[in-house]
């Protein structure tokens, strides 16, 4: 967004591959073929037509963009060997669908009073994108637009209701009444923490509540990109390049530089090299080590009360709960479709080690992933990502 506006964007990343936690690979095995594997995010949705997602909105605006491969449903295996059909885009099957699994007709119910609760927040999240939110002075301008889009009436319900944004989804969840031993219940604790990494306890309101709108849409569907995360990344490396930008691969940063006035003016490179910025520097590294470790040590007392102040709070935890092993000799894995999650214990906290196992074989719907009469098989297990390679 910063080259399209004119700025000229030098990108510093430490690692071989663009993209961060989301950059993907390939492997080739003789007399097989290529095998291409995402590192990190693989479920997306609102991306293959115009909608309120940030990323979709990105895309549109810098006019690039990858081909979207969309599907509707994916598969969760419960305890008691129950299948869980998590399908998009019908509410009300979805309603069916946790009655069903659950055994207990007053799960759709329930729902139904979390759907209501969810609305004012979802539809004046999504009355105003948040490409439009900034914290100048422009504001006003900028958001004027969206104005006639506001419902009054959705606002003063979340008012009444105590609901918050910032608040974590938990507050929705109390509001929509639903019982915290609900399959309803435990399934959109999985939701905020399949998002964030943990459980709606902890996970903003808005997030979830803008994911349970457009998940639950009309004929919404889910999106996979062809050629994986790292295609998605490709397609935004584009948009910096194609207006005079920079990507520096194996570009470490080791430091910020700050200046008398607290003023971050450039970064100082492994090797001693040091980049100075004109207008400003984004960083992109998690908050613990922009506090602790990028940022000069004079200045890491001054930033308490800030967004950075996370060193030594034990409200900030500096990582999430993982999986466990998973077996898929015999499958079909040609039709076993794109996703698949295990659940060994629902009254186990969301985020309890070993309780998770996240699964996903994108061949199921990319043809580009793995040659013909072979699939590709990404998870997370034991706190790392591992990926696997199979015939079948």
């Amino acid at each position: 967004m910063l080259a399209m506006y004119g700025y000229r964007v030098v990108v510093c990343e430490a690692h071989e591959h663009p993209g961060g936690a989301a950059h993907g690979f390939e492997r080739k095995v003789k007399g097989v073929g290529t095998f291409r594997f995402d590192s990190g995010p693989s479920l997306f949705s609102g991306m293959s037509a115009p909608s309120a997602n940030p990323l979709r909105q990105v895309l549109d605006s810098v006019g690039e963009a990858p081909e979207w491969l969309p599907y509707d449903r994916w598969k969760m295996y419960l305890p008691g060997d129950k299948l869980f059909d998590v399908g998009s885009g019908d509410a009300a099957a979805f309603g069916r669908e946790l009655a069903r699994v659950s055994g207990d007709a007053a799960e759709a119910d329930i729902f139904n009073r979390l759907c209501a609760a969810n609305a004012p927040l979802g539809e004046l999240i999504a009355a105003v994108p948040p490409i439009a939110l900034r914290a100048d002075v422009g504001a006003a301008q900028t958001l004027l637009p969206y104005f006639g889009k506001m419902d009054p009436l959705s606002g003063l319900s979340m008012v009444m209701s105590g609901i918050s944004p910032s608040a974590p989804f938990s507050d929705v969840l109390k509001a929509g009444r639903v019982p915290e031993s609900s399959l309803t219940g435990w399934f959109f604790d999985f939701l905020a923490f399949a998002l964030q990494g943990l459980p709606a306890s902890a996970t903003q309101a808005a997030g979830v509540s803008f994911m349970m709108r457009e998940f639950f849409a009309p004929g919404a569907v889910m999106d996979y990109p062809k050629g994986g995360s790292g295609a998605l990344v490709d397609a935004l490396l584009r948009a910096v390049e194609k207006r005079g930008g920079e990507l520096r691969l194996r570009t470490r940063v080791e430091g910020l530089t700050v200046d008398n006035a607290g003023r971050c003016i450039g970064v100082g490179l492994k090797g001693g090299e040091h980049l100075d910025a004109r207008v400003a520097v984004l960083c992109n590294v998690d908050v613990w080590n922009t506090a602790s470790t990028l940022l000069p040590e004079e200045w890491r007392p001054k930033v308490k009360g800030s967004a950075l102040d996370v060193v030594g709070d034990a409200q900030t935890p500096l990582d999430c709960g993982s999986a466990s092993t998973a077996s898929l000799d015999g499958l079909d894995l040609a039709s076993l479709g794109v996703h698949h999650i295990t659940a060994a214990d629902l009254r186990a906290p969301i985020d309890a080690r070993d309780n998770l196992v996240f699964i996903s074989i994108p061949s199921a719907l990319d043809n580009t992933a793995a040659p013909e009469g072979y699939a590709c098989i990404s998870g997370m297990l034991g706190e790392k990502v591992f990926s696997a390679a199979s015939s079948w």
